[in-house]
Protein backbone atom coordinates (compact mmCIF):
# COMPACT_ATOMS: atom_id res chain seq x y z
CA UNK A 1 0.00 0.00 0.00
CA UNK A 2 1.08 3.51 -0.48
CA UNK A 3 1.78 5.75 1.96
CA UNK A 4 -1.42 8.33 0.90
CA UNK A 5 -3.81 5.39 0.79
CA UNK A 6 -3.04 4.57 4.02
CA UNK A 7 -3.13 7.97 5.69
CA UNK A 8 -6.43 8.03 4.12
CA UNK A 9 -7.83 4.57 5.48
CA UNK A 10 -6.22 6.15 8.69
CA UNK A 11 -8.27 9.52 8.51
CA UNK A 12 -11.70 7.47 7.79
CA UNK A 13 -11.47 5.26 10.52
CA UNK A 14 -10.54 8.23 12.78
CA UNK A 15 -13.26 10.12 11.44
CA UNK A 16 -15.91 7.26 12.04
CA UNK A 17 -14.87 6.15 15.51
CA UNK A 18 -14.99 10.13 16.50
CA UNK A 19 -18.12 9.91 15.09
CA UNK A 20 -19.91 7.13 16.76
CA UNK A 21 -18.14 8.49 19.95
CA UNK A 22 -19.67 11.58 19.55
CA UNK A 23 -23.04 9.75 18.37
CA UNK A 24 -23.09 8.29 21.67
CA UNK A 25 -22.49 11.43 24.02
CA UNK A 26 -24.79 13.44 22.31
CA UNK A 27 -28.31 11.22 22.30
CA UNK A 28 -29.42 11.08 25.51
CA UNK A 29 -29.88 7.51 27.37
CA UNK A 30 -32.69 6.28 29.21
CA UNK A 31 -30.41 7.62 32.24
CA UNK A 32 -29.67 11.03 30.94
CA UNK A 33 -33.33 11.76 30.52
CA UNK A 34 -34.34 14.19 33.06
CA UNK A 35 -36.41 13.10 36.14
CA UNK A 36 -40.41 14.57 35.56
CA UNK A 37 -41.88 16.19 38.52
CA UNK A 38 -44.53 13.63 40.38
CA UNK A 39 -47.96 14.89 40.06
CA UNK A 40 -51.44 13.27 41.14
CA UNK A 41 -51.67 11.31 37.17
CA UNK A 42 -48.39 10.26 37.85
CA UNK A 43 -50.01 7.96 40.58
CA UNK A 44 -52.43 4.91 39.82
CA UNK A 45 -54.64 3.64 42.87
CA UNK A 46 -54.76 0.28 42.54
CA UNK A 47 -58.51 -1.69 43.07
CA UNK A 48 -59.24 -5.24 43.03
CA UNK A 49 -57.82 -8.34 44.61
CA UNK A 50 -55.18 -10.13 44.69
CA UNK A 51 -53.97 -13.93 45.42
CA UNK A 52 -51.22 -14.84 48.04
CA UNK A 53 -50.52 -18.92 48.85
CA UNK A 54 -49.86 -17.21 52.30
CA UNK A 55 -52.80 -15.63 53.17
CA UNK A 56 -55.36 -16.32 49.98
CA UNK A 57 -57.30 -13.15 48.28
CA UNK A 58 -57.33 -9.80 49.70
CA UNK A 59 -58.27 -6.79 48.82
CA UNK A 60 -56.04 -3.60 47.39
CA UNK A 61 -58.68 -0.80 48.53
CA UNK A 62 -60.81 -0.54 51.11
CA UNK A 63 -63.26 0.91 48.73
CA UNK A 64 -63.11 -2.78 47.28
CA UNK A 65 -65.29 -3.76 50.95
CA UNK A 66 -67.51 -1.00 50.73
CA UNK A 67 -69.91 -1.87 47.30
CA UNK A 68 -73.09 -0.27 49.02
CA UNK A 69 -71.07 2.56 50.12
CA UNK A 70 -72.25 2.94 54.02
CA UNK A 71 -69.04 3.53 55.32
CA UNK A 72 -68.86 -0.12 56.84
CA UNK A 73 -67.07 -3.25 55.83
CA UNK A 74 -69.14 -5.21 53.70
CA UNK A 75 -70.38 -8.76 55.08
CA UNK A 76 -69.27 -11.83 52.86
CA UNK A 77 -72.74 -11.93 51.32
CA UNK A 78 -72.27 -8.73 49.98
CA UNK A 79 -68.77 -8.81 49.00
CA UNK A 80 -67.03 -12.29 49.70
CA UNK A 81 -63.95 -12.02 51.87
CA UNK A 82 -64.55 -9.15 53.44
CA UNK A 83 -65.49 -10.56 56.54
CA UNK A 84 -67.17 -7.74 57.59
CA UNK A 85 -69.49 -9.39 59.67
CA UNK A 86 -68.35 -10.08 63.69
CA UNK A 87 -69.36 -13.58 64.47
CA UNK A 88 -70.41 -12.74 67.75
CA UNK A 89 -72.48 -9.88 68.21
CA UNK A 90 -73.40 -10.18 64.09
CA UNK A 91 -72.51 -6.83 63.45
CA UNK A 92 -70.57 -4.75 60.79
CA UNK A 93 -67.47 -3.92 61.54
CA UNK A 94 -66.36 -0.06 60.60
CA UNK A 95 -64.66 0.07 57.43
CA UNK A 96 -60.80 0.51 57.65
CA UNK A 97 -58.98 2.72 55.21
CA UNK A 98 -56.13 1.05 52.82
CA UNK A 99 -55.05 1.48 49.73
CA UNK A 100 -52.23 0.04 47.20
CA UNK A 101 -50.76 2.93 44.79
CA UNK A 102 -48.71 2.52 41.66
CA UNK A 103 -46.15 5.33 41.07
CA UNK A 104 -46.00 5.10 37.31
CA UNK A 105 -42.92 7.43 37.09
CA UNK A 106 -40.60 5.57 40.20
CA UNK A 107 -42.65 2.41 38.45
CA UNK A 108 -43.07 1.10 42.38
CA UNK A 109 -45.97 0.05 44.73
CA UNK A 110 -46.77 1.33 47.91
CA UNK A 111 -49.43 1.53 50.70
CA UNK A 112 -50.90 -0.65 53.13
Amino acid sequence: MTHSIKRVLLFVAIFLLSANVASRLLTPGPFDAPTPLANAADQTELHGWIWSDNVGWFSLNSADCDKNKNGKQDTDDITYGCGGQDAQNRETKPLGNYRVVFDNTAKAFSGY
